[in-house]
């Protein structure tokens, strides 16, 4: 298949695919076309928003129509994208210094470690140091606000989502599932594999921006005792 891949997604949106696979690379010039659509929007644009290997970017038919008459909104943002894409570097600088996030790995607050460790066939201390040792990249936010899809991790700790997800897990768990790992933002169902917790709050619809994370962030995970997070915590619940 020929890559960009550049498509309808519907009369407001049109979605750009630069690959089918986790890549950083890929995933670079999705932010790369992201950036460059903030800077200089065509008229009509609305929003992007990125996934791992593709954006898709929110428009006004209507505006569009009135700068390209003779065209279809989608035709017209299609061949604006068409154009940009040819810049998009699967060489851009993340701007951003990494982002520290601190994580109890105590038992109590997760639920599934001791099952990580037992499937990987390392110790629950391994599971830790391979999931710290790491900085991972913000590949996209997705499933709910706040989510954020974060890659990749070590092979050794490489694990199935569960085959009956959670119907209720807490907010700030930190979590496995194949070579990603993502944060919890709020109390919701899911079915990764919970390795910890982190006392931050990645969601507040009161605050601007709205989420801790954005996509083309670096992440490094930082272990905390349990004293510790329990007073980050309730700092963070008598600031909210």
């Amino acid at each position: 298949m020929k890559y960009p891949r550049i498509y309808a997604l519907s009369e407001y949106a049109v979605t750009v695919e630069f690959g089918d696979t986790i890549d950083p690379g890929i995933n670079r010039m999705v932010i790369s076309l992201r950036d460059q659509l903030s800077r200089e929007p065509f008229p009509g644009f609305r929003e992007s928003v990125p996934a791992y290997a593709s954006l898709t970017v929110y428009f006004d038919p209507w505006e569009v129509r009135q700068a390209w008459p003779g065209d279809t909104a989608a035709l017209a943002v299609g061949r604006i994208l068409e154009a940009r894409s040819r810049f998009a570097s699967p060489e851009q600088g993340d701007e951003q210094a990494i982002v520290e996030v601190p994580v109890c790995y105590d038992q109590t607050l997760a639920a599934d470690l001791t099952w990580v460790a037992k499937f990987a066939q390392v110790s629950v201390e391994d599971v830790v140091r391979l999931h710290t040792a790491r900085t991972y990249r913000v590949y996209m936010i997705g499933f709910v606000p706040g989510f954020p899809y974060l890659g990749v991790t070590d092979p050794a700790i490489e694990v199935p989502r569960k085959q009956q997800p959670a119907l209720s897990v807490p907010a700030g768990s930190v979590a496995l599932a194949g070579r990603q790992t993502g944060i919890y933002p709020a109390p919701i169902p899911g079915g990764w594999q919970v390795i910890g917790r982190t006392p931050l709050r990645l969601f507040n619809p009161d605050q601007e921006p709205f989420t801790t994370f954005r996509a083309g962030m670096t992440v490094r995970f930082t272990p905390i005792p349990l004293k510790t997070y329990q007073e980050m915590a309730a700092y963070a619940d008598s600031h909210s």
